[in-house]
Order: C-alpha cells, then structure tokens, then sequence
C-alpha cells in the first residue's frame, strides 16, 4: 500500500493533499477573522471550513492512550480528528 495515495478513509487523497487542505482552510479562517481572538474562537471556524472542503471533523473527542503494555485510563482529547466524507 502506498502510504501517499491510499488512506482508507480518505477516498485516495494523499498526505500532502490533505496537509494542503488543512493549511488553506486555516488560512482561510484566520483571515476572515484576524489576530487577536481566543483559540476556541479560531477552532469552531477551522472546523466550518474543514467541512465545507469536505472534510468530516470531530473536535476534541476523547481517545484512549494505549501502548505496549500500558493504558491510560484518562482519555487523550486531540484537538482535531479529520476524515474525508
């Protein structure tokens, strides 16, 4: 599997794609609101052009941190969990 071109999930767009889609939305939402706000405020704005390029979001949702032999039982919450619809 080509790790550029074939994420499941992702209906074939590659790393640098997606990583594009990303910036240009945030840049976008800066933009339109400019400096000086509080990072939520930014947050729920990214998160509106996220999904207008047709990106699922879910932010900060609760995932479990689990590595080789350990497991967090307080969950880790990302600030973003992006999928492509």
């Amino acid at each position: 599997m080509n790790s550029h071109h074939d994420h499941k999930g992702h209906k074939g767009k590659g790393e640098n794609e997606l990583a594009k889609i990303i910036l240009d939305c945030a840049f976008l939402a800066h933009s339109k609101l400019g400096p000086g706000l509080l990072e939520s405020v930014y947050e729920v704005v990214l998160a509106h052009e996220l999904r207008k390029s047709g990106l699922s979001v879910e932010r900060q949702k609760p995932m479990p941190i689990i590595n080789v032999g350990f497991a967090s039982m307080k969950p880790f919450a990302p600030i973003w969990l992006l999928k492509e619809k």
